[in-house]
């Protein structure tokens, strides 16, 4: 394929990687993660933002963002849905600017990360939800291409640029602001380039290493405490790492896990791959992207092992996490496809093409399917004009429902259940809904007992989310 056809191919993408992560920005229902985001994200003020921030495990700068998002574009579903899809975007923007004028790498090997990276499930699930994931995507996108450019410096016995030596600074921070994976990330990227500084023998690159480190745990030193100081209790939803989240993170960006003809695509891969050693017809490719391939290993193993080892005794690998790491992995998946040096290029190209449209249709075929908690579609639920006279409770995270009955113009709000015993339940209403739409926070068996002395009829079963309506004698 000539120059210009590549270009318009990385167009393709561009316009349908944007258009797949507005489609249906508010069909699925808020969960419970991201309203809890929301509602710290609402409070009145930037400083009610910190201090709830100030027990939990993840960093503050997404919720920070989300605050001033709010203020300028609203609080509806679609607009604060539309923060991740932007950021979610502006990756792929960059990763289009680098088809476009590549550095470093070849173009090819942009191209092949843009193409999967636009349709993959990673990238459009995240685009898609209000959690720091998409912001912290993209953070490591432009902290990847900072230590790139570090690293080219480094080797080239080039002079360290000031603006390369900020701007490699303030994306650490931001990242690390973003998700203690970022941070973990940050320490990485900067300890591979200080032992390739130590390998050049240059002092003055090996302190401006050393300075870019210190004043990274100096700015992030409140973060590190405040992760030390906190009841490891809080995370005890994360299991101890097993092979699952890493398949799970995999999944992310070649959706395996769901797709049955993922095998065929990867013999596919693996064979061609096969033939082009056999045949000899592979390139190493620019002294440089071998450097930068060979750190981009080092790094995604230096940060699953270190992860690993901390959760042994505090666990805190999640597939989510990791993709911190998929830009390092994409853009190695697509060297080793461009190294294949067959006369027909094109068939390379049409491979990719082809498995990203198929990540994509496996995607939409599971779009429409409820994902997680349905705080929505319980909304919805009890405004219908059958039970307008509902009192409407909820075992926890009445907050959750609220959002969804403001966005409805309801007078209605939901309250905590209150406890219950044989004496009290005669002081319910009459007419009430009870609905558990959270996986986490279910009525007790007790309580279900109680009131089930009373006429139940149990409506919108699905996922496990329920609306227990009663009516009692």
């Amino acid at each position: 394929m000539t120059n210009l056809q590549l270009n318009l191919l990385s167009l393709f993408f561009l316009i349908f990687g944007i258009s797949i992560r507005f489609y249906n920005l508010e069909f699925q229902s808020f969960w419970m993660d991201e309203l809890f985001s929301i509602l710290i994200a609402s409070k009145s003020s930037l400083a009610e933002v910190l201090s709830a921030h100030q027990i939990e495990t993840n960093p503050p700068f997404h919720t920070i963002f989300l605050f001033y998002w709010i203020r300028f574009f609203g609080d509806s579903v679609f607009a604060i849905r539309l923060s991740s899809a932007i950021v979610g975007i502006l990756n792929l923007l960059l990763l289009f600017y680098l088809v476009i004028k590549p550095k470093y790498f070849s173009k090819r090997i942009y191209l092949y990360s843009m193409i999967l990276f636009s349709t993959c499930l990673g990238g459009l699930f995240y685009s898609q939800e209000v959690r720091a994931y998409s912001l912290l995507m993209c953070f490591s996108l432009i902290f990847i291409l900072n230590f790139n450019s570090m690293l080219f410096q480094i080797y080239e016995d080039k002079s360290i640029k000031w603006i390369t030596i900020l701007s490699l600074f303030l994306f650490s921070l931001l990242l690390s602001y973003t998700h203690y994976f970022g941070f973990i990330l940050s320490g990485v990227g900067l300890l591979i380039l200080f032992f390739h500084s130590i390998l050049k023998f240059n002092i003055k690159k090996i302190l401006t290493i050393i300075a870019i480190g210190s004043l990274l745990i100096l700015g992030y030193s409140s973060e590190i405490l405040k992760l030390i100081s906190l009841d490891t209790g809080r995370v005890n939803w994360i299991p101890s790492p097993n092979l699952l989240i890493y398949l799970e993170f995999l999944n992310y960006i070649f959706y395996f896990l769901k797709g049955k003809y993922f095998l065929y695509f990867l013999i596919l891969f693996l064979i061609t791959f096969l033939i082009s050693i056999i045949k000899k017809k592979t390139e190493v490719g620019a002294a440089i992207e071998k450097k930068i391939i060979y750190s981009y290993c080092m790094m995604i193993l230096l940060v699953i092992t270190l992860t690993f080892i901390v959760s042994q005794f505090k666990p805190i690998v999640t597939a989510r996490n990791l993709l911190v790491l998929i830009f390092p992995l994409l853009f190695i998946f697509s060297y080793l496809l461009n190294i294949i040096k067959f006369r027909r290029k094109y068939i390379i190209d049409f491979l990719i093409v082809i498995f990203s449209l198929y990540m994509f249709f496996q995607f939409y075929r599971d779009y429409l399917k409820p994902h997680k908690t349905d705080f929505k579609s319980l909304a919805q639920f009890c405004i219908k004009p059958q039970y307008e006279d509902f009192k409407l409770y909820a075992k926890g995270s009445q907050d959750f429902y609220n959002y969804y009955l403001k966005q409805s113009n309801s007078s209605k709000r939901v309250e905590a259940l209150p406890p219950l015993t044989n004496l009290n339940i005669k002081e319910l209403p009459d007419k009430f809904i009870l609905l558990e739409a959270d996986l986490l926070v279910e009525p007790t068996e007790l309580d279900l007992k109680l009131l089930n002395q009373s006429h139940l009829k149990s409506e919108n079963d699905f996922l496990g989310t329920k609306a227990f309506v009663y009516t009692l004698k």
